[in-house]
């Protein structure tokens, strides 16, 4: 079966709002681990919950590495393109290549959209 390997910072980890949506129990999950960039918080005003983004920089961002289906990441990568992120492959801070949806806040379109994101975070 073909698989991919993703890393998850926000709403898609385990116990994430959008987890249990996408992924069933949570069939895939490997390790927690890190990333180098930066993570910023919505503070919620258009969304009573909030939510991350995260950019490349120095910093870094903790998560969960995930194997999944590839047709489940091609319904993971349009919601996340649908909302301005991009798709980097990267290697964690343990070694693992995998794939990881960026926003690239310098995108002029970008700017106005993303002024609220004032709370650096290292986890969500």
């Amino acid at each position: 079966m073909d698989k991919v390997k993703v890393f998850f910072y926000g709403t898609l980890k385990r116990g994430g709002r959008w987890n249990s949506y996408y992924i069933q129990n949570n069939e895939g999950y490997l390790d927690d681990d890190s990333i180098n960039g930066k993570m910023f918080v919505y503070d919620g005003k258009d969304d009573r919950f909030g939510y991350p983004i995260a950019t490349e920089g120095q910093g870094t961002i903790n998560g969960e590495v995930w194997n999944i289906k590839r047709g489940l990441f091609r319904s993971i990568s349009e919601m996340e393109q649908g909302a301005g992120y991009h798709e980097v492959e990267i290697f964690t801070h343990k070694g693992v290549k995998v794939k990881v949806f960026l926003i690239d806040m310098a995108v002029e379109r970008n700017e106005l959209v993303y002024k609220d994101f004032t709370k650096q975070v290292d986890t969500f």
